[in-house]
């Protein structure tokens, strides 16, 4: 227990460093103090009067289970923003609903897949086709000489339309 003194009797403080075995209180830090966790102080956790900081100086900082449990990180509390599971997928979220999950096939994505002019959607080893609008024009595209031929193929026939009079 902590004497009301508010000293700490389960541990002793030496030149700064706590020695000793469990505390069995709290560790109480003004702003711009920090929890510095390795020898040259590596690891750093504090709070400079608004907002809270982990800051890691050498190597990867690294943030994992032992166990197939999930990692979760919440902009607001009760709110999903990043949702890894063990063995799993790795989820993230939007104002709390899943936007986008990675699954052993690849990727899912659950509403639109908004891009800027000019960006591209490239399949294929080579990026061999290409699909993109220009910010004018609306392009299906092969950039590339391949061997082989662009094909639309529809289960139930074909249909290509243009303009709001559906001409063919």
């Amino acid at each position: 227990s902590v004497p009301a003194d508010n000293s700490v009797t389960s541990a002793k403080i030496v030149d700064g460093t706590i020695t000793g075995t469990d505390l069995a209180t709290n560790i109480d830090l003004v702003n711009n103090q920090k929890l510095r966790l390795g020898t040259g102080n590596d690891l750093q956790i504090y709070h400079d009067g608004t907002n809270s900081f982990i800051v890691n100086n050498d190597g990867d900082l690294l943030i994992r289970n032992t166990t197939g449990n999930e990692i979760k990180i919440q902009a607001v509390s009760g709110e999903q923003s990043i949702q890894c599971i063990g063995d799993g997928a790795v989820e993230l979220y939007f104002d709390g609903s899943r936007k986008l999950r990675t699954k052993t096939a690849g990727v899912e994505i659950e509403g639109e897949l908004g891009m800027a002019d000019n960006y591209k959607i490239k399949l294929g080893t080579g990026e061999d086709l290409q699909i993109y609008f220009d910010g004018t024009n609306s392009f299906i595209k092969e950039p590339n000489s391949v061997a082989g031929q662009l094909v639309i193929d529809g289960y139930n026939g074909t249909d290509i339309r243009r303009g709001a009079t559906g001409d063919h």
